[in-house]
């Protein structure tokens, strides 16, 4: 019992005691010199607007540095970056050994660079940068669910976007992809903001997105209700709601038809420039797929003009 009082007798001092030594060794360790070899992020600069890089330089750039040990310990965390310069660079190959002059943001930490960097020399292909307007091409993957079934082009806004980057890079391509589109299991049309795949570092998509609308149809038809519309209205004359004021559409299975039959259209009547009066008025249908559909319940309507 006496030895475990002796142990905690005075314990905040103890601690405080276990602490300082510690530090004081620490500090010790870290002020004595040392060689580490770090990383650093690489960028990019000057290229002109009209070059574009035919191979991305490396992300990073590793060089062995001589420092106090904190010294070392703060550039491992901060990273400062090395800039590569490249204005006035003409087409064709840049080469350059990278020398303790490029790394100024990392001696100016108070370091000394005493070994060669890694990669030791940059080497990159620069070209003539080309601008073209490309078609986008979606992607899609699964099949719509049993007894539906992809019913023609995907409608995409806008249908075509700007690629911009080096020349052989710009003529290989004679279209941009989207991203997988999921149409597994779907009963209706799948609308999306769908992203474009991302191209390399040294080239841009622009829109980097576009809205895609996949039309699904159904192999036994379908139906919908529409409102019923009122055109041929003689000038300053105004009708009263047709009765009944929407009627029911239906169409069969058709897979030759480029949309779904009940996408944009729209049910009128004509009044035909009529007096005023009671009329019974036939229904038309009018859009891309008013000739696919079947039946309309009722084909006509009662229209009041007073």
């Amino acid at each position: 019992m006496r030895v475990v009082g002796g142990l905690t007798e005075n314990m905040g001092t103890k601690i405080m005691a276990l602490l300082l030594a510690v530090a004081l060794y620490f500090h010790v360790v870290t002020e004595q010199p040392q060689e580490k070899v770090l990383g650093f992020p690489l960028v990019v600069q000057g290229l002109a607007d009209s070059l574009a890089l035919q191979t991305p330089p490396p992300t990073t750039i590793g060089v062995k540095v001589r420092g106090t040990g904190k010294q070392i310990l703060r550039l491992s965390i901060v990273r400062p970056k090395v800039v590569l310069d490249l204005s006035g660079v003409n087409v064709g190959q840049f080469q350059r050994t990278m020398t303790a002059a490029d790394f100024q943001g990392v001696t100016s930490e108070g370091v000394d660079v005493t070994g060669p960097s890694n990669p030791p020399r940059i080497e990159l292909t620069i070209e003539p940068r080309a601008e073209v307007d490309v078609p986008v091409a979606v992607r899609t993957h699964g099949d719509p669910a049993p007894g539906f079934f992809v019913q023609g082009d995907p409608q995409i806004t806008p249908d075509r976007v700007r690629i911009s980057g080096p020349r052989s890079w710009v003529r290989a391509r004679d279209s941009v992809e989207t991203e997988p589109l999921s149409i597994a299991g779907k009963r209706k049309d799948v609308e999306a903001v769908l992203p474009l795949e991302t191209p390399p570092a040294w080239a841009t998509v622009s829109p980097g997105s576009v809205e895609v609308t996949v039309p699904i149809g159904s192999e036994t038809g379908g139906s919908t209700d529409l409102a019923v519309q009122v055109v041929g209205l003689r000038p300053d004359f105004k009708a009263g709601r047709p009765d009944p004021g929407t009627v029911h559409v239906s169409w069969g299975p058709s897979r030759q038809a480029s949309t779904d039959p009940g996408r944009d259209l729209v049910a009128v009547v004509d009044a035909g420039h009529r007096g005023r009066g009671r009329f019974k008025l036939k229904v038309e249908l009018r859009g891309p797929g008013a000739g696919h559909i079947t039946k309309v319940k009722p084909d006509s309507v009662a229209l009041v003009i007073p």
